[in-house]
């Protein structure tokens, strides 16, 4: 397996991605290319990718290449990419929930699964309403009407990863 991505290659089914992001372009040749995890197995929450993300296959995704008996719970992707907009591909069984990729920014109309949402839509409400009721507050910064959520989980500076 080759894998490229923004901060994990590959999960295996006792891992999790919690409260993480990746700001960095993704370039890869091989399978499983995605902005925030080449392949997992493992769940993802609370997390997000926003850099270009490119490859050669099936499996290139905003936010992950391919989602295999993990789920993806309130993230999202907004970079360019050459893939599915928050996932190339996801097994048939696995949870997407409350998830969403830019398809204004992504340059993309489709994802094997979560919700494409336009750059005004994702960055509006400011608060945990709207798509991101289910988003828990604690963890992340929701911004003003011009700016995409960020993690202020567990002290994260959210003044950092805005750009």
């Amino acid at each position: 397996m080759l894998a490229a991505c923004g901060l994990v290659g590959h999960t295996s089914t006792s891992s999790a991605i919690t409260a993480c992001y990746a700001t960095g372009d993704v370039a890869g040749e091989g399978r499983y290319v995605g902005g925030l995890a080449g392949q997992t197995d493992g769940a993802i929450t609370a997390s997000y990718a926003t850099g270009t993300v490119t490859g050669e296959s099936d499996y290139v995704g905003g936010l992950v290449g391919y989602v295999g008996y993990g789920g993806i719970t309130n993230s999202y992707a907004v970079g360019r990419v050459t893939g599915g907009g928050l996932a190339g591909s996801t097994s048939r069984s696995r949870r997407v929930v409350h998830s969403y990729w830019d398809t204004q920014t992504s340059g993309v109309s489709s994802s094997s699964s979560g919700i494409g949402k336009t750059t005004r839509e994702l960055q509006a409400p400011t608060g945990s309403t709207g798509i991101y009721s289910r988003w828990n507050a604690d963890r992340w910064d929701f911004g003003t009407r011009s700016q995409y959520p960020v993690l202020k989980y567990e002290g994260m500076d959210v003044a950092a990863q805005r750009p």
